[in-house]
């Protein structure tokens, strides 16, 4: 006779430490060849095709609760590390999905406030009676270069040598601090001269302290961007693909500097940083182990022994349906195959909705809805009760 033990590796062995699973693997054979006839009738299974039969739906069981929590928490499981096993843990919410879809509109604007990608600064030098001017060939020749970082080979030399890369903003000057914040349009002097506080010093410090608007501040920055881009200079500027279009044709050679964007690599949260850790992407490798059947409630042990019932039931039918009928003496014995094979499955489908729609009631976003519903019919009961008189 077979132990228990034994039957526990009738297939994939997947509850061979599970004493639970063990101990029930008896009581499962015995409950499901009573329901088949035994002992009126003889079943024609053996104790290891049963037992085979408990463990496929003890994994079935813990497939769908696991897909079940796959929907709940992949966006906040994305990017973490697939060696992370999250079967029965409780993860934090968190928006990180919704930063990381967005995050790269704030490269977009003129000055970039989000994203994971830096802007980088480059330089060339113009030529005498040459207008345009490609990057690419200016790059791979050595005449163009990154301000911070052009070592042969970088992420950031490759991206130029490439044409991987977007043009975000051009001037032809080195941005000066003393030129962009310390002038004699600033507001300091301005005030100082509102008040007639210049003849009190020979010269108004910009160190001197006085209460400003944050409004004038705004316009003030936006006064120096303006004045930056227009009337400090000469030249205009368009993109031809990769290749920048001075307008008019420069007479002397000058330094021309732009920002750009190198095309980030997708598949890395940074441009000089590669994607070296396995991180989970979507439901194939966000790791669930499988549920112990010990872990298993009642609830569920119950669905599992039904689950085997219905395998068991398709698997007899197949058996009989081997032989239409069997001769005996004046007459056949009708087999029954072909309709315990129909019924084993139709059982089967509707255990697994009925598990299906439990999953689903029982969704974040469904217990949501039912709590709002719930607080709302308190609510409505409370408008009936009579409200306290308060006396201050």
């Amino acid at each position: 006779m077979a132990t228990p033990q034994s039957l526990a590796t009738a297939s994939f062995s997947a509850f061979i430490d599970d004493s639970t699973f063990i101990n029930d693997i008896k009581p499962t054979i015995t409950f499901v060849r009573r329901l088949l006839g035994e002992p009126v009738l003889q079943v024609e299974l053996d104790d290891y095709q049963i037992a085979t039969a408990f463990e496929e739906a003890a994994l079935e069981y813990s497939s769908w609760v696991n897909n079940g929590q796959v929907k709940n928490w992949l966006s906040n499981l994305m990017g973490a590390s697939t060696a992370s096993d999250f079967r029965g843990t409780n993860p934090e919410n968190t928006i990180d999905f919704a930063k990381r879809l967005s995050a790269m509109w704030g490269l977009e604007t003129s000055t970039p406030v989000g994203g994971q990608y830096e802007i980088r600064t480059a330089k060339f030098t113009t030529t005498k009676d040459q207008q345009d001017y490609d990057i690419v060939s200016l790059t791979k020749a050595g005449n163009c270069s990154d301000t911070v970082n052009m070592t042969a080979g970088t992420a950031h030399s490759a991206a130029l040598a490439s044409g991987s890369f977007e043009f975000k903003e051009v001037w032809h000057f080195q941005p000066s601090y003393v030129n962009r914040y310390v002038d004699i349009a600033s507001p300091y002097y301005n005030l100082a001269a509102e008040f007639n506080f210049e003849s009190y010093s020979p010269e108004i410090s910009e160190t001197t302290y006085m209460i400003l608007p944050i409004w004038e501040q705004i316009l003030r920055t936006q006064e120096f961007e303006l004045h930056g881009r227009v009337r400090r200079s000469n030249y205009s500027y368009h993109f031809q693909n990769r290749t920048l279009v001075i307008n008019p044709v420069p007479q002397q050679e000058f330094s021309i500097y732009f920002k750009y964007l190198p095309s980030p690599n997708i598949l890395s949260p940074g441009f000089d940083q590669e994607n070296t850790t396995f991180e989970v992407s979507d439901i194939s490798n966000a790791k669930f182990s499988i549920i112990p059947y010990q872990n298993v409630n009642t609830m569920g042990k119950r669905w599992i022994r039904r689950y085997t019932l219905s395998l068991c039931k398709e698997l007899l039918g197949i058996v009989r349906s081997k032989f239409a009928s069997l001769p005996i003496p004046n007459a056949d014995i009708q087999m029954n195959g072909d309709a315990l094979k129909q019924e084993g499955r139709e059982e089967q489908q509707i255990l697994l909705e009925e598990l299906k729609e439990l999953l689903d009631a029982t969704s974040f976003g469904a217990m949501m809805e039912g709590d709002s519903a719930l607080h709302s019919a308190i609510n409505d009961q409370l408008k009936f009760g009579p409200m306290p008189i308060f006396i201050g």
